[in-house]
């Protein structure tokens, strides 16, 4: 968790309460000043800002999907079926890290 601060009292956010909020300022920033947003939502600009910053990292690196899920990977058995060859994965991961699976 991450603490937030709102006045003097701390407030401690995590992602599942935070990235709903974010998605939802991201969709009003053009028609809602972010102060209102934040004291309609209770928590601080800074809180906000830090969740935005972080949001839009996580949503460049491809590591999340909506509402900061994990976005699933499926790979269909008739395709091995039908070529008899098994599928290959790669996925190039933050900070160089490549994953490869056979």
């Amino acid at each position: 968790m991450f603490a937030c601060f709102e006045s003097k009292r701390m407030n401690m956010k995590n992602k599942q309460e935070m990235y709903p909020l974010v998605e939802r300022w991201l969709k009003l920033k053009h028609s809602m000043h972010k102060p209102d947003y934040c004291k309609q939502h209770h928590i601080g600009m800074h809180c906000l800002n830090y969740w935005i910053h972080k949001y839009h990292k996580e949503q460049q690196s491809g590591m999340v999907g909506p509402s900061g899920s994990f976005v699933p990977l499926t790979i269909k058995e008739s395709l091995t079926r039908e070529t008899g060859i098994s599928p290959e994965i790669e996925l190039d991961l933050p900070h160089g890290i490549r994953l490869r699976i056979y």
